[in-house]
């Protein structure tokens, strides 16, 4: 460096003074206005130098040690708050995108479990806030703002990813995510290969395996994304919609693997594609975004929802909306402290905000199997899709050898009924339903109400007379 900055400074002295001879020569020969405005230019460009030197410098100079005297220093306390101090003046903020601690206490609570900072979700179905209708149809829950505790609403994209480390909260919040689909009467598939794990997401769901499919290996799951391919391009032919919710747990895993990536992730691609307008979704469980955490870097491309919870600087970067600042922190440094639950998201428009995730375990599922049983929900087994490509896998999963059908039923009135039945349990509760109201959902007369009839009683569908 030393050498580099000789070797330059030697080439500008050089240039200076031949600069300053040649005009010099030019004065004493033949063209001497020349070399007078050679060095009248140079006298100059010194005169300005020597008062950027004498007066500009000193006064920035002057005017930078005010200003970082004066703005002061904020110093993190936690999350309790930050500190903001300046001369003599010392201000207590409230944690950045986090709630303040409800410091109320009641005296018969004090040797109870604190509060948590967003609801439980058990409490969030009692309530019945799991979904909003709004002027753009069904919005599902996304979860809580940090900042206020409201609830934030909105549709589902086609691919979803829940990032983070161990403890953070990652697998929580695809449980809750899973229930709430659950509870929205979506045909929901979770694929989790390391489902003997104590705290894996199966063992969170297994209540609900009356009205959740699981893939448990490898083979499960290709059959499972090879279910859900079809069922994406039947719908493209024509086919009815119905919400459709494929998870994926440990993704980067199962990506690794060249026999496996090769079939997933072409189902991930057309789903970020083409899933949101048919109502299918995809959920990624993966640990970080960069390739080792992705298990195929392609993946990068197709999310277009994020929950980013705690991970390092170093695996947060790679998403580009992470690389921004809120107020005067990296996002990225906001998401290396985030407490448990908590969660930075990126919406499909490149919003940024943090939540608060619903706690979710057993109980909580349990409170959600009780309230589908209620509301008369079809199990899973129950359910005729009217796909016998669908059945057909099926009777492979369970080992039947005969794909189960009524006589009088055939295969399109089967399906058109359970369609016109989930269609109608979004508008009301199965106890309220009538037969003349499966029969008007699918535009037919009196003539088929036997149908209606054999077809509500062979299924165990609880239904109005």
């Amino acid at each position: 460096m030393r050498k580099a900055v000789t070797y330059v400074g030697t080439i500008l002295a050089v240039t200076f003074f031949g600069i300053v001879g040649y005009a010099i020569y030019t004065v004493r020969s033949d063209v001497p206005s020349l070399g007078h405005t050679v060095l009248t230019t140079i006298n100059a460009i010194f005169v300005m130098l020597l008062i950027l030197v004498t007066v500009v410098l000193p006064i920035g100079l002057i005017g930078a040690a005010i200003y970082f005297v004066m703005r002061g220093s904020y110093r993190d306390i936690g999350t309790t708050g930050t500190i903001f101090q300046r001369l003599w003046h010392t201000k207590v903020f409230a944690p950045l995108a986090i709630a303040p601690p409800n410091t109320s206490i009641i005296p018969e609570q004090v040797n109870q479990e604190p509060a948590r900072t967003a609801p439980r979700l058990a409490d969030i179905i009692s309530q019945g806030k799991l979904i909003m209708q709004s002027e753009a149809g069904t919005e599902m829950l996304r979860g809580y703002r940090a900042l206020d505790s409201n609830p934030v609403y909105g549709s589902w994209p086609g691919v979803i990813a829940v990032s983070g480390g161990q403890n953070t909260g990652k697998s929580v919040t695809i449980a809750t995510l899973s229930t709430i689909a659950a509870m929205q009467y979506a045909r929901v598939v979770v694929c989790d290969t390391h489902h003997t794990k104590a705290r894996s997401l199966y063992k969170k769901l297994a209540v609900l395996s009356d009205y959740i499919t699981f893939a448990r290996t490898e083979e499960q799951v290709l059959e499972q994304a090879e279910i859900f391919s079809q069922e994406l391009a039947n719908r493209k032919q024509g086919s009815e919609i119905y919400p459709y919710v494929f998870v994926l747990d440990e993704a980067a895993s199962i990506l690794k693997r060249s026999n496996v990536a090769q079939k997933v992730i072409p189902v991930i691609e057309r789903a970020s594609q083409e899933g949101h307008g048919y109502e299918m979704s995809v959920i990624l469980g993966i640990h970080d975004f960069s390739n080792e955490g992705l298990g195929d870097v392609r993946i990068r491309d197709f999310i277009g929802f994020i929950y980013c919870h705690r991970m390092s600087q170093g695996q947060s970067k790679f998403i580009e909306a992470f690389k921004g600042r809120i107020g005067k922190k990296k996002i990225v440094d906001i998401i290396a402290e985030l407490p448990s639950g908590h969660a930075v998201v990126r919406d499909e428009y490149q919003d940024i905000d943090m939540l608060m995730m619903p706690f979710v375990d057993a109980s909580d599922t349990l409170v959600a199997k009780r309230e589908l049983m209620q509301i008369g929900t079809p199990m899973r087994k129950q359910i005729v899709t009217g796909s016998l490509y669908e059945q057909k896998a099926e009777q492979k999963a369970t080992g039947e050898t005969d794909v189960k059908q009524e006589d009088e039923i055939s295969e399109e009135d089967a399906s058109k009924m359970h369609d016109a039945y989930l269609a109608l349990l979004k508008v009301k509760i199965a106890k309220d339903i009538t037969r003349t109201d499966i029969l008007n959902a699918c535009g037919w007369t009196r003539y088929k109400w036997n149908v209606v009839k054999k077809w509500c009683d062979a299924r165990g569908v609880a239904i109005a007379h």
